[in-house]
């Protein structure tokens, strides 16, 4: 075993330590998802139902446009989680289960790739990044909350567009599911990884025209790899798995009207209306075709030169991210976190890691990884991220689930359709979800109505489309639920 294979073993399971540990206290804590974390839960169970979900979670985009209504791209996050959330029984210890899984293997793809891509600096980078993530966000990254699984994705997108800066094009399948997973989570995150995904594809089609003499995806007279199955070919599986990823809201556009596209396309216009926008995404556009030219006139650029024009992409995104918000969204940056991170230290990491791998004897290592598992593990600052709110609105949460459970019981409800009303903001905002959740799974059929003007995949649950007898129930801010049963109804 080689030194990078030690070191991404020792390191992997150093770094991932803190996220099983983050799991094991949700799961003792009793966390139940409530809020945002509900109406996830509730998508990720709708996967193997007959509505399952084509849409990524609600945005805010009204607050920032008014009249737009969007959803985040995609629902990747809920497929991914629905095999191990099924598999617990749909108890909510399944999704925690889940979102460890998700964030230790991005972790590992992040370590295995940076060290591909830069040896023992990209190692150093992704180190640091990961570091500096499980500080900052703590135990919240094993959480199913959309913004989370991008902060680890970042990163681990990153090591694989290093590489494909490099001309390693074997980890193209790697890039479409990951870049697919990031950019489906969050809005915000389509600005701050615009700059880089429009230099790699304008990298990608000149160094296809310059090897084949034609214009992708024609194969030209110069064409290659025709000695390898299409199976084998990276290309052709990135595209199927594009294409797997993305058939949700593809089959969204043709089912649902209007559909997600065409509000995300309101944002697009609204943003450039003025000349003074229209110029900037000219320069934008226009710097990213100068940043594409200049590194695909480089046959095999150094595997530093490719770090930094990295790194410069990544600060283009933020610069981006931050002006397309007008400031105004500057906490979506912390989605970022970790990018941001790996962006900064692989400028300057290569030097600094050679410089300590060799100065610092094994024994020494060994101290370092206890030092950072102190830090990042329990009772460290990080710790503090599962807060007595946190836990205050889960054990509410549950508690107004149990109460409706209850009452249901208590009135010989055991199945059948339940219309869900609501008294208080808590009721509507947190505990809903919750109840949505544990009904359904329960055998339940609940309805509710929610303020969202536009047509949505889950409007079967609305309440015009629940039968007259079906028991009403009013949820409310910690007050035993109220019970209305229709005569004639059971």
């Amino acid at each position: 075993m080689n030194w990078g294979s030690r070191w991404r073993i020792l390191l992997g399971a150093l770094l991932v330590l803190p996220l099983v540990i983050w799991s094991v206290s949700w799961v003792l804590h009793g966390w139940v998802p409530q809020g945002d974390e509900g109406w996830i839960a509730v998508k990720v169970h709708d996967v193997f139902s007959a509505h399952p979900p084509l849409q990524g979670m609600r945005s805010t985009s009204n607050e920032s446009w008014p009249g737009i209504w969007a959803h985040h791209p995609g629902p990747m996050q809920f497929y991914l989680l629905a095999v191990p959330f099924a598999l617990a029984g749909y108890h909510p210890a399944g999704l925690v289960i889940g979102g460890l899984l998700l964030a230790a293997g991005l972790l590992v793809l992040a370590l295995w790739h940076g060290w591909m891509a830069g040896r023992r600096a990209g190692l150093a980078a992704v180190v640091i990044a990961v570091v500096v993530s499980e500080l900052l966000i703590g135990p919240s990254l094993v959480m199913p909350w959309n913004p989370w699984p991008p902060v680890l994705g970042v990163v681990t997108l990153l090591t694989l567009s290093w590489r494909l800066l490099l001309g390693h094009y074997s980890v193209l399948p790697w890039f479409a599911v990951v870049a697919s997973l990031v950019l489906q989570a969050n809005l915000a995150l389509v600005a701050n990884l615009f700059p880089l995904l429009v230099v790699l594809a304008g990298v990608g089609l000149l160094r296809w025209h310059r090897a084949r003499g034609a214009v992708w995806p024609l194969p030209g007279w110069r064409s290659r790899g025709r000695d390898h199955p299409v199976w084998r070919r990276p290309g052709i599986v990135a595209t199927v798995l594009a294409v797997l990823c993305w058939a949700p809201p593809i089959v969204e556009l043709f089912v649902i009207s209007p559909n997600n596209a065409t509000q995300l396309w309101e944002i697009v216009r609204v943003e450039l209306q003025g000349p003074l926008h229209v110029l900037g995404a000219i320069v934008l556009v226009g710097g990213c075709g100068w940043a594409a030219c200049a590194i695909a006139a480089r046959r095999a650029p150094a595997s530093r030169q490719a770090a930094l024009w990295l790194s410069w992409l990544v600060a283009a995104g933020v610069v981006l991210s931050v002006v397309a918000s007008a400031g105004g969204r500057l906490i979506y940056l912390g989605m970022m976190v970790g990018g941001m991170s790996f962006a900064v230290a692989v400028r300057s990491s290569r030097r600094t890691a050679i410089r300590w791998a060799r100065v610092i004897p094994p024994a020494g290592w060994g101290g370092v990884a206890v030092v950072v598992a102190l830090l990042i593990g329990p009772g460290g600052p990080a710790e503090l991220m599962i807060n007595s709110a946190q836990t205050r609105n889960a054990d509410r949460a549950r508690a107004a689930t149990d109460e409706v459970h209850a009452a249901l019981l208590a009135h010989g409800v055991r199945s059948g359709p339940v219309v869900l009303h609501t008294e208080g903001f808590l009721a509507s905002a947190s505990y809903v979800p919750t109840v949505t959740l544990s009904l359904t799974v329960d055998g339940y059929t609940p309805y509710f109505d929610f303020p969202w003007p536009r047509p949505e995949d889950g409007d079967f649950r609305r309440v015009e489309h629940a039968p007259a007898d079906a028991v009403q129930v009013t949820v409310r801010d910690d007050r035993p639920p109220l019970i209305d049963i229709p005569a004639g109804s059971r």
